[in-house]
């Protein structure tokens, strides 16, 4: 991906999208970090064919944020046995080098967020340090981000 324009997500058909747009379409994806060079593009391809931590396993820890991946993947409804549904797979990439993923729409929606009020990782002077909450919506458990 050219490193050139981080506002934009990159379709698999080579179309562009603004990074607040839904990833949910199932077209898009978007990474915020360099890929310019071998060792660059071998870190982030190990990030996400086998990132280092699940998410949901560091509720109220603090996350040095560096870099998002997103990307939409198809899963399994909960709701409806048999019904594949589209949600937003995240990789929250930490400065101490740890990857951290979860398929979170609550996780994507504190990214967009994230993005809108402090601008693209890429712009950040520091990394933003981030919480990782999980908040209860009647019988569901969402995960979050908390800016610290």
């Amino acid at each position: 991906m050219s490193t050139e324009n981080k506002q934009e997500l990159t379709t698999y058909e080579g179309q562009q999208f603004n990074v607040v747009d839904d990833i949910t379409s199932g077209k898009a994806y978007y990474f915020s970090g360099e890929l310019e060079t071998k060792d660059e593009k071998k870190a982030f391809y190990n990030a996400v064919q086998n990132p280092d931590e699940q998410l949901r396993d560091h509720i109220n820890e603090t996350i040095d944020l560096v870099n998002i991946y997103a990307a939409p993947v198809e899963l399994d409804s909960q709701e409806e046995p048999g019904v594949k549904v589209t949600a937003p797979r995240i990789i929250l990439f930490g400065a101490d080098g740890t990857t951290f993923t979860c398929c979170s729409v609550g996780i994507y929606n504190s990214m967009k967020q994230i993005i809108q009020t402090f601008g693209y990782p890429q712009e950040w002077d520091e990394p933003i340090k981030v919480q990782v909450k999980q908040i209860s919506r009647g019988d569901n458990q969402i995960l979050t981000l908390k800016v610290l």
